[in-house]
């Protein structure tokens, strides 16, 4: 059993609990290797804005699983499964998408499901307040997320 509650990611096989990231993790560099991110992707450098975002993912589940290093999450992690683990990650530690006050709803759970027109499975990334974010993972949803009992209403 982990020892934080947290989101459940599969990478590789095997599944993988991811806890919110703590504030001295977003005090000793998360907060700025999320910026990091955020300037590439605001400057059209899509692909340089991974390395900070392996590097955030890691801060999070290291606190479950110390012994993920960021080299083998590059091997786990690819351009399928990045987006929606990222915007996992980002919305369980109350800084998802959904505004200026989106930090202060931790989302609530997070659950599979299809897309409007047709079978191909998703993510939604179900917010408080009625807010949620959808991440479609396309043919055969290989987002590596699935939904996980141990997600809950963090206090």
């Amino acid at each position: 059993m982990p020892e934080f509650e947290g989101i459940t990611v599969k990478l590789g096989g095997t599944e993988y609990v991811v806890p919110p990231l703590t504030i001295k993790q977003l005090r000793n560099g998360g907060l700025e290797k999320i910026r990091e991110s955020d300037k590439f992707l605001t400057e059209g450098q899509s692909f340089e804005s991974f390395m900070p975002r392996v590097e955030v993912i890691g801060m999070a589940i290291r606190r479950n699983h110390p012994e993920m290093t960021n080299d083998k999450l590059e091997d786990l992690i690819d351009l399928k499964n990045i987006n929606p683990i990222w915007l996992a990650v980002l919305g369980i530690s109350g800084l998802g998408a959904g505004g200026d006050d989106a930090a202060a709803d931790p989302p609530q759970t997070l659950t599979t499901s299809g897309p409007p027109s047709g079978p191909d499975p998703g993510v939604s990334l179900d917010l408080a307040g009625g807010r949620s974010i959808d991440v479609w993972g396309g043919e055969g949803n290989n987002t590596g997320l699935e939904k996980s009992p141990a997600v809950g209403v963090l206090s």
